[in-house]
């Protein structure tokens, strides 16, 4: 994305205030200012291994009971001895740094974890009772993040690349020389090890790629005399179904198949418009409703989206969607 910085347009000022009232503002801007860059550093190594190694015990306890309360119960008192260990490693380690809970950056974690563990908390209830113990552990570990949605993509034996979906307000220009630090800053709500172990590894910014999600909807046709658009310069799509590249590349051997043909140019035109045209729209509207339901910040509507992708993946028939896509082309 091309950054920008913001700009005052037309702003004529009335009467100059008072040097101390400006000193004030001032000194109350940097304050904020560095509070927002700042990381939140009290999260202690020891501290998180010291709650990792509870789960030991439990999950030796529970392995003897079949999803039943029993089995709940342990992982309950698991959670909350979790939770209290984590509590006082951080609050132990942030007062020696002199990091209160109540920074900017210590706000943002707190404010960060909250969400997905209240709706993993009400996904467990309705789950339970619905003797569908089985897919807790699931839940529990695969939660979706709160306006958040991260990936993981391996590209050969030793590349990968990770993606990070946020919700920014405003599309904020970010500095350059900053977006290693910025991107882990977001990662901070993600505790699955893949996910982690990527952050902890992420220090070049010039690695870093920052940009808005847009899309490219070209009204037909997308051709004008001889000249015909394909792939993304037609029809760009968020990346939240994985399809952009196969859309290109499908364009480019409807139109070989229709040249192969012998048809007058006017009809390879045509023809390729009536072929392309409303399965790359599907394929829009599909990647731009998953990011929608991949951004929600409401905790209770994220439950309820999580209820309902693991009910789909549960079921072993493609959904309706994966049939559209598997049609010929």
């Amino acid at each position: 994305m091309p950054g920008h910085r913001p700009r005052r347009i037309g702003s004529i000022p009335l009467a100059a205030p008072a040097l101390d009232t400006r000193a004030v503002d001032d000194l109350r801007f940097i304050r904020q200012t560095m509070e927002r860059s700042a990381a939140f550093t009290a999260v202690p190594g020891w501290g998180m291994f010291a709650v990792g190694v509870s789960a030991l015990p439990a999950a030796w306890l529970a392995s003897h009971y079949a999803f039943d309360l029993r089995w709940l119960e342990i992982w309950i008192c698991e959670a909350v001895l979790a939770v209290s260990l984590a509590i006082v490693a951080i609050q132990s380690k942030a007062v020696r740094r002199g990091l209160p809970w109540t920074s900017g950056p210590g706000r943002k974690v707190a404010l960060s974890l909250i969400p997905p563990v209240a709706a993993a908390a009400i996904l467990t209830v309705p789950l339970f009772q619905a003797n569908l113990g089985s897919v807790l552990p699931g839940m529990w570990m695969l939660l979706y993040g709160v306006g958040v949605k991260a990936g993981v993509m391996p590209v050969s034996h030793d590349q990968m690349y990770l993606l990070l979906v946020t919700n920014e307000p405003g599309n904020p220009w970010m500095p350059p020389d900053c977006l290693d630090r910025l991107l882990r800053d977001r990662l901070q709500s993600f505790t699955a090890p893949v996910v982690t172990t990527i952050r902890d590894q992420i220090r070049d910014p010039s690695l870093v790629i920052y940009g808005p999600i847009e899309e490219v909807i070209l009204p037909p046709p997308w051709h004008r005399g001889r000249v015909l658009l394909i792939g993304d310069a037609a029809h760009a799509s968020g990346p939240h179904v994985s399809q952009g590249a196969t859309m290109a590349i499908e364009d480019a051997i409807v139109l070989a198949e229709l040249i192969g043909q012998g048809l007058p140019g006017e009809a390879v035109l045509s023809q390729f418009m009536a072929r392309r045209y409303e399965r790359c729209k599907f394929v829009q509207d599909i990647s731009r409703q998953v990011g929608r339901d991949g951004n929600i910040d409401d905790p209770t509507a994220c439950a309820e989206r999580n209820a309902r992708m693991r009910e789909s993946f549960r079921d072993p028939k493609p959904r309706p969607h994966e049939l559209r896509m598997a049609e010929p082309i």
